[in-house]
């Protein structure tokens, strides 16, 4: 068996990796979240509820979130009414908060299939690709 120097050991991890995570990643707004958006944005000059409250809010919805969250959303807005918008708000930032939601779109759910390819499966990786002739 040939062996494979460190170097192009860890750039080809540090390629495979890359590739599965831009793969995985979401890149589009659930229609609940724009619904949800589009509400915040209405509201912006609620009397009961603090602006900053619903432009924070409205900086974490923006960003693409992962698809399991996106049954619970329209739970959410499946249960507000019109005249409930400081419920809404605050199960929204219940919802943010569970899940450790951040303004820069990253949640800390850590999913299986999201695991970063490790050097032992390397060699299984390469021979996979190989034979697909993507490498």
């Amino acid at each position: 068996m040939h062996e494979v120097p460190a170097q192009v050991k860890e750039e080809l991890l540090i390629e495979l990796n890359s590739r599965i995570a831009a793969s995985e990643a979401p890149t589009k707004l659930f229609k609940e979240q724009r619904d949800v958006i589009a509400i915040l944005r209405g509201n912006l000059k609620h009397p009961t509820v603090p602006r900053e409250d619903s432009l924070e809010l409205l900086q974490v919805l923006r960003q693409p979130m992962a698809r399991t969250l996106r049954r619970e959303l329209r739970r959410t807005l499946e249960t507000h009414t019109e005249g409930e918008y400081e419920e809404l708000v605050s199960e929204l930032q219940g919802f943010v908060g569970r899940y450790d939601l951040a303004a820069n779109g990253q949640a800390k759910l850590q999913d299986s299939a999201e695991e970063e390819v490790r050097e032992e499966e390397l060699e299984l990786v390469a021979y996979l690709d190989l034979g697909q002739g993507t490498l």
